[in-house]
C-alpha cells in the first residue's frame, strides 16, 4: 500500500514456541513496515575514511560512476558491482503458469532484481566523507593501503585527492598501539565536546552537500572489548560525562543517534551496548552491524593455530599474528 511519500506493508512473522510442559504453539506476529517512496540524497560518513576499507569503497563508487577501464597483470578490468547484494542479486517473487517446449503447461518461478522492489539509491550516487586519524587525502590513503591496481588510482588521483577527512576520535586504549604512529589528524576535548564535535561534522556535511540522510559507517580497526555492557542511557550520559575512557566507536554512536541518522557497526566490538539500542530507539534512528570485515580474518586465525598446533617452535598471539620462537641449541 503506497500513501503519500511512504509504502506500508504487513509482515506475517510465523513461529513456534515451545512451553514449559514441551508443548508447541503456533504464533503469528504481525509487523507493519514502512519505506520513503522518496530516493533521498544520500551521503555516506565513514569512520575510518582512509583506511583499506574506506579507500576501497570509496575508489569502487567512483569507478563505477565513470564507468573506468584500467590494466592489470591479469589483463584489462573494468568496473563492476559484482557481489552485490542489492546490485546484482535476484530474489523469487512469485510463480506463473508457462509452457514448455512441447507447449505443455507447466509452473515457473519468476525473478525479479533486488534494487527494482523498492525505491533504491543509486550506489554512485553516494555523496562519501568521514573521518580518519591519519591526514593524508583519499588519493595518498588509497596509494598507501595498496588494495587497488595503480593504473586505477591513476585514473582517479584527482577525484581521490579532493577527498580530505575530518579529524577523528582517538583512544589509544582500545585500539592497536601500531596505530598510533599515523594519528596525526585527531579530535581533542572531553567526552561530551567530542561528541558535540561529531554532531557538527555531521550537520556541516549534510549542509554542504545538499543531502537528505546520512549513514554512519565505523570501518575503523576492530576496537577492544569495552570491558561490561552499558545498560541504560543514563549510565551512558554518566560515563560521558564524567569523561571515563570510553571507545570511540561509542561516542560516533551516540553523536550519530542524536542527529537522527544511521549507525552502521562494521567490526565485532561491542559497540551496541543496549543503553545504545535504547537510544536508537528514543531517537527513532537505526543501528546494525557486529562485523563486516573481521570475519576472515577470525577464521585464519583459528586454521593458523590448529596448524601451529603440532609445531612447539611456533605460537599465535590474540591478534592472529605468527610468533617465531627460535629453539635453544643443544648443549
Amino acid at each position: 500500500m503506497e500513501k503519500l511519500d511512504l509504502i506500508t506493508s504487513t509482515y506475517q512473522e510465523r513461529y513456534t514456541l515451545i512451553g514449559e510442559d514441551g508443548k508447541p504453539t503456533n504464533v503469528v506476529k504481525e509487523h507493519q513496515i514502512t519505506t520513503d517512496s522518496k530516493v533521498p540524497k544520500l551521503g555516506l560518513m565513514m569512520v575510518g575514511l582512509g583506511g583499506n576499507n574506506g579507500t576501497t569503497v570509496t575508489a569502487g563508487i567512483l569507478a563505477n560512476k565513470k564507468h573506468l577501464k584500467w590494466e592489470t597483470k591479469r589483463g584489462e578490468a573494468s568496473a563492476n558491482f559484482y557481489g552485490s547484494f542489492t546490485q546484482c542479486v535476484t530474489t523469487k517473487i512469485g510463480m506463473r503458469v508457462g509452457k514448455d517446449r512441447d507447449g505443455n503447461s507447466i509452473i515457473q518461478d519468476v525473478y525479479a532484481p533486488i534494487k527494482s522492489l523498492l525505491p533504491m539509491v543509486d550506489p554512485t550516487e553516494l555523496v562519501v566523507g568521514g573521518w580518519d586519524i591519519s591526514s593524508l587525502d583519499m588519493y595518498q590513503a588509497t596509494k598507501r593501503a595498496m588494495v587497488l591496481e595503480p593504473d586505477l588510482i591513476r585514473q582517479l588521483k584527482d577525484d581521490l585527492s579532493e577527498i580530505k577527512p575530518l579529524p577523528a576520535v582517538f583512544n589509544i586504549s582500545y585500539i592497536a598501539s601500531n596505530q598510533e604512529d599515523r594519528a596525526d589528524n585527531v579530535k581533542e576535548g572531553t567526552n561530551r565536546e567530542l561528541v558535540e564535535q561529531i554532531r557538527e561534522d555531521i550537520r556541516k556535511f549534510k549542509e554542504a552537500n545538499g543531502l537528505d540522510k546520512i549513514v554512519v559507517l565505523w570501518t575503523a580497526n576492530t576496537e577492544k572489548f569495552y570491558e561490561k555492557d552499558i545498560a541504560t542511557i543514563d549510565e551512558l550520559d554518566k560515563l560521558i560525562d564524567s569523561n571515563a575512557s570510553l571507545p570511540a566507536s561509542v561516542l560516533y554512536g551516540v553523536a550519530t543517534l542524536l542527529e537522527h541518522c544511521v549507525y552502521l557497526n562494521g567490526s565485532p566490538q561491542n559497540t551496541l551496548h543496549p543503553a545504545i539500542i535504547q537510544l536508537a530507539v528514543r531517537e527513532g534512528a537505526a543501528v546494525a552491524g557486529s562485523d563486516f570485515k573481521s570475519g576472515q580474518t577470525k577464521y585464519k586465525t583459528c586454521l593458523l593455530y590448529t596448524s601451529d598446533a603440532a609445531d612447539d617452535s611456533l605460537r599465535v598471539d590474540l591478534g592472529g599474528r605468527r610468533i617465531i620462537k627460535k629453539k635453544k641449541k643443544k648443549k
